[in-house]
């Protein structure tokens, strides 16, 4: 499971997670969404943070939303400052869509 491979053991916490049909089409070719919590993931995968995802041109990218942890994760590594750059940017977006808001939320 492809979920294995990035969260090693803590996979196991995710038993109920699947793929669920997030995104635009070009979004869809190039990213899977996997979430127990498709809500989640809807307010996580706004457009802007898609765009931002799309626009990064960082291959090999996970972004993990779970246990009250964001994480940006790539296979390769990083291999540049423009790169750390991109991540930084990229992180800035989905922190924000990924912060809770509103007095329900605190």
């Amino acid at each position: 499971m492809a979920l294995r491979a990035i969260l090693g053991d803590e996979a196991a916490d995710l038993k109920d997670a699947s793929e669920v049909e997030l995104g635009g089409e070009r979004f869809r070719g190039q990213f899977s969404v996997i979430a127990s919590d498709r809500g989640m993931a809807e307010r996580l995968l706004t457009s802007e943070t898609e765009a931002a995802i799309l626009d990064s041109g960082l291959e090999g990218l996970t972004v993990l939303r779970w246990k009250n942890r964001l994480q940006l994760r790539r296979m390769s590594g990083v291999d540049s400052v423009d790169e750390v750059a991109r991540m930084v940017t990229l992180g800035q977006v989905v922190a924000a869509a990924g912060t809770p808001r509103g007095p329900s939320c605190r």
